[in-house]
């Protein structure tokens, strides 16, 4: 595993504040972190123990970054079905885990009602 000049710059620990405070702000996808670790010049082997790292500590939870997200877009913007699936899929979420999201957090009665409003 080798280690980036990012990574000697700033340090590990330094690193794992940063990713942590990033995941800390709001719910956010693997996908995601990896692009910030990336972005902060940090090698795909470290990025994968960070990551880890970031589960085990809980701040970080692609289960619920689905349900937040997917129950936040429908209530506060109105997206339907159609447009969570193909933004979820592209944060690479599976197409199983979003259609549970999607069961758990749209009752199907609200949904019908929001179509109808929506201009």
């Amino acid at each position: 595993m080798g280690i980036t000049k990012k990574e000697k710059e700033f340090g590990l620990n330094e690193i794992f504040q940063k990713v942590s405070s990033f995941c800390a702000y709001r719910e956010r996808s693997q996908q995601e972190v990896l692009d910030k670790l990336y972005g902060l010049g940090v090698s795909p082997d470290v990025a994968n123990v960070l990551i880890s790292r970031l589960i085990e500590e809980n701040f970080l939870s692609e289960e619920r970054f689905i349900r937040s997200f997917t129950g936040g877009k429908f209530r506060l913007k109105n997206w339907g079905r159609n447009k969570i699936k193909f933004t979820l899929s592209g944060k690479g979420i599976s197409e199983a885990e979003i259609e549970k999201a999607l069961d758990e957090q749209i009752d199907e009665e609200t949904y019908r009602k929001t179509l109808k409003k929506t201009p």
